[in-house]
């Protein structure tokens, strides 16, 4: 038996014996269904269809890192509402439930792509829309096709950089703005580039995807500026070891005991990733490889925390997981690894995660047969892809 959600998202549904729940309802906090199967009607029309979809909680819970920012990121899709925000949106929920023509979702993004081109910026609020409208077709791109939309991303983040750092009293546009300056972070990171826009902190956020980690990402821009010019990485790995993350004083009371101690571990995990990370820019494969395999142990045990906490990895764990896996050497802890990317990230990012496996696995095949392997001899294997945070 499966219920109507893990139906929806395609996701393993187990059920404890005599439990009436799912095990991924009972983590999430969700009301397990699972209806009368009926003989199936005339399929609605694609767009009233996705029009429907667009605020539904499923929709929502996607693209938040617990459900206690749904009604807070809906409300900030909403006040940075506009038609073609709306368009690119429709695009990305025919991808998370699949229930719309792929020509419907083409139609969306295109439109969409037209508009973000020509979009006038003369206020915040047209900047939030703005943001929104990159994202949606930055995550269409990476759902789908798997491709590297840099031309969007840049046009975005260039497009915002002269209003940056905005108002605080704008969260619908920090909340897509965090994202893309993420995106952009992560995958400069790895291919030795540097970020467009160096993040701001004016007030201790805790943001839909980054969690408690928003106060990092200076961290990992400069880190960035570093590999890029090959400078000395010391003074980085020291403000990365020193580094904590920020909680206001109603963390605890704001969101649930399972949510708490998953962004806890979230920030634990991107510390150590990127310790980890640093180290490969300093030292090749086959040298000193138990370090390497003590820090990706311990943040595969960090994001095993949160599974089991949430019942699925942080939205936020692509990056982390990359390097880890990449350390593993014994055939049991890389079954573990293949087992994680079937079960444990979020069902609509299905085809990324089988890019991410074949990336994996080549590096595995390079390292079993001996000798040295440095990280930019990595970047080299790295397919023409969109590396997700």
């Amino acid at each position: 038996m499966t219920c109507d959600r893990c139906h929806r998202l395609k996701s393993k549904c187990i059920f404890p014996p005599t439990a009436s729940t799912c095990h991924r309802c009972d983590r999430l906090g969700h009301r397990c269904e699972s209806r009368t199967a009926h003989r199936r009607g005339r399929k609605p029309k694609g767009y009233i269809w996705a029009v429907t979809e667009l605020w539904s909680k499923d929709f929502i819970d996607s693209f938040v890192i617990g459900p206690s920012f749904s009604k807070s990121f809906k409300h900030n899709l909403k006040a940075s509402y506009d038609p073609v925000l709306q368009g690119a949106c429709m695009a990305i929920t025919a991808v998370v439930h699949g229930g719309s023509s792929d020509t419907l979702s083409l139609i969306s993004t295109t439109t969409a792509l037209q508009h973000f081109r020509q979009f006038n910026l003369e206020s915040y609020s047209q900047l939030a829309a703005f943001s929104g409208v990159g994202l949606c077709i930055v995550t269409f791109e990476v759902l789908t096709a798997c491709t590297f939309p840099y031309a969007v991303l840049t046009h975005a983040l260039l497009s915002i950089k002269p209003w940056y750092p905005v108002p605080w009293e704008y969260p619908d546009l920090e909340c897509h703005l965090h994202c893309l300056m993420l995106m952009d972070t992560i995958s400069s990171l790895l291919l030795r580039q540097l970020p467009i826009i160096r993040y701001v902190g004016q007030r201790t956020i805790v943001d839909r995807a980054l969690g408690l980690s928003c106060n990092f990402l200076p961290i990992l821009y400069d880190l960035c500026d570093a590999a890029k010019t090959q400078k000395d990485l010391s003074p980085i790995e020291l403000a990365v070891s020193k580094w904590h993350s920020d909680e206001p004083p109603d963390f605890e009371k704001k969101f649930s005991k399972n949510e708490v101690m998953s962004m806890r571990r979230q920030a634990s995990v991107y510390q150590h990733a990127t310790l980890l990370f640093i180290y490969r820019l300093k030292y090749p494969f086959w040298r000193d490889d138990d370090i390497g395999l003590n820090q990706a142990r311990q943040i595969l045990l960090d994001l095993d925390v949160c599974f089991r906490a949430m019942g699925e990895y942080p939205l936020t764990s692509f990056f982390p997981f990359l390097v880890a896996a990449l350390e593993l050497d014994h055939p049991s802890e890389r079954g573990d690894i293949t087992i994680a990317l079937e079960e444990r990230f979020r069902p609509v990012f299905k085809q990324y995660v089988v890019k991410l496996r074949q990336l994996i696995e080549s590096v595995w095949r390079i390292r079993d047969v001996g000798g040295s392997l440095t990280w930019d001899q990595v970047t080299q294997l790295m397919p023409t892809m969109f590396y997700l945070p």
